[in-house]
């Protein structure tokens, strides 16, 4: 059969190796040399010949790379919070902190032990969307302290290792949403309005904040939540998406909490790291262009001792690199602590660790280099001021054996004189004074 361009050979093939259906005109058959067909078929085979010509050449048009908020956080790469296997333990884990045959506010409305099955729904408007918002406020809470006050005030709380959990009800003793404080100044909030959120940081807990963050230093973080029955655990787009049939759920918000709010801490971190290399910003430019930084030793210590304060909270302190002692209680299963992976991956942690401890790094780096050449400069200052003292010193000795010589001073004679008379001072008035 022809090609559409009239020549002879072996029709082309599809890459399932079957030819390619070109119908032909009526009156002409497929040994006649020449063919001619309609446009749209035409059209369609030249289509196909050229996008497997590209394909077997490599010159499929490329992807764009990511951006540098795509490469932060792919927020479109939905993530499974829990691995195939582990849907069955969550059910079967103890209960840490478990309810009361009581009911309490702290445990009221918890999920059943519901068989957990494959998600039917991918997306539906039917389900009601909350909010997730993490404030960070201090550099510390007084947990202990915190939870005296909130009992005082009729609220039931569960204190785990560095967090403390409580529900927020209204007066008619209706639960509204869930918090968890955490003991390295971060507060969670779980489907609470603005106003409720404010209420308690100004009212319930700013008592018990240690080291206390300016307003404009205080760091929040906003993501979204729902719950769909019968759905995996798992979270796309910053939105969380839990099943309706899960026992401890309250254990499983603070897993995902835990995450949430060492991810705003490191913000925290993120944004003092800046406001340093922005002070410092010029003065690399000033060296290279002037040889010298105008910037006292006193400053430089200074900055020094900031810098070195952020790769302590960074590194020493454990709020952020540490795993929580939460995942190692009693009762708490490994599914648990996937979990808490999940979302601290998602979150690009060990990447936003490594940049921030790159750039205290090179802020370091550079102030030490400014204090050796502020130290240099200092050793030249005091090399000058020992020429100096060298030079007054050799000037004072000049007078005084001048005086001695009788050439300064109003009996600078008679020594003259006394010293003529001697053997070696004839010999130094005459060759100091000789020609005199």
């Amino acid at each position: 059969m022809s090609g559409s361009g009239g020549g002879g050979g072996p029709p082309r093939r599809r890459s399932l190796d079957r030819p390619i259906p070109i119908p032909l005109l009526p009156g002409h058959s497929a040994a006649s040399g020449s063919q001619s067909y309609p446009d749209d078929e035409a059209g369609l085979l030249r289509k196909l010949l050229n996008r497997r010509r590209q394909s077997s050449a490599g010159t499929l048009p490329q992807q764009q790379p990511l951006s540098s908020a795509q490469l932060r956080r792919n927020r479109d790469k939905l993530v499974a919070l829990l691995e195939e296997g582990q849907y069955s333990l969550v059910e079967e884990a103890g209960s840490l902190g478990a309810p009361s045959p009581v009911p309490s506010p702290i445990t009221q409305g918890l999920p059943g032990d519901d068989e957990l099955l494959p998600p039917q729904v991918e997306e539906s408007p039917a389900y009601p969307i909350g909010r997730i918002t993490i404030h960070c406020t201090a550099a510390s809470y007084d947990i202990k302290g915190l939870r005296e006050q909130l009992e005082q005030g009729g609220y039931m709380c569960t204190q785990f290792p560095e967090a403390l959990y409580s529900r927020y009800m209204r007066r008619s003793g209706q639960v509204t949403g869930e918090i968890f404080f955490f003991e390295f100044g971060v507060a969670c909030f779980w489907d609470l309005s603005p106003t409720q959120e404010l209420k308690i940081l100004r009212q319930s807990l700013q008592q018990y904040e240690e080291g206390k963050l300016p307003t404009a230093k205080v760091e929040s973080d906003t993501f979204a939540f729902r719950h769909v029955p019968y759905s995996k655990p798992s979270i796309q787009n910053d939105l969380i998406t839990l099943p309706t049939n899960m026992v401890d759920a309250h254990l499983m918000k603070l897993s995902i909490s835990f995450a949430l709010a060492q991810s705003t801490k490191l913000s925290v971190l993120e944004e003092r790291a800046l406001t340093i290399a922005a002070a410092t910003r010029n003065l690399p430019m000033q060296l290279a262009q002037e040889g010298k930084v105008a910037v006292k030793s006193r400053a430089v210590a200074k900055l020094m001792g900031r810098v070195f304060i952020e790769q302590a909270a960074l590194n020493l302190l454990g709020s952020v690199l540490d795993t929580p002692d939460f995942f190692w209680e009693p009762g708490v299963g490994d599914n648990m602590q996937s979990v808490y992976d999940k979302v601290f991956d998602y979150l690009e942690m060990n990447d936003r660790i490594e940049i921030l401890n790159s750039r205290l790094q090179v802020l370091h780096e550079l102030l030490d280099m400014l204090r050796l050449q502020g130290q240099a400069q200092h050793s030249d200052f005091l090399e000058i001021i020992i020429i100096l003292l060298i030079c007054v010193d050799c000037l004072i000795l000049l007078f005084t054996l001048a005086a001695l010589l009788g050439w300064v001073g109003p009996g600078g004679g008679s020594i003259h004189n006394q010293l003529a008379g001697t053997r070696w001072g004839a010999s130094l008035a005459a060759l100091l004074g000789g020609g005199s």
